[in-house]
């Protein structure tokens, strides 16, 4: 789902912010869909740092070749 409106990662991560053990993080990922199928993706992710991690960790080897940080902000990854 693309979120198009710049305050809507944002709104996300407040609402979600009120359950307890639950992060959202943010994950353009670049690249055709075959990539994914080779594992060469490229992948930007923002978001807590905890959470980020796991994800990281999932989806490199499996789907991306990299992952590139863009920080805490969970609306940096719409400006891409």
């Amino acid at each position: 789902m693309a979120l198009h409106n710049k305050s809507s990662a944002g709104d996300l991560d407040k609402l979600l912010s009120n359950f307890p053990h639950t992060h959202f993080v943010t994950s353009p990922i670049f690249g055709p869909p075959s990539a994914a199928d080779s594992g060469t993706l490229v992948i930007a992710i923002s978001g807590d740092y905890c959470s980020k991690k796991e994800v990281a960790f999932l989806l490199v080897p499996a789907v991306g070749r990299k992952v590139i940080d863009l920080g805490g902000n969970v609306e940096k990854g719409q400006n891409l």
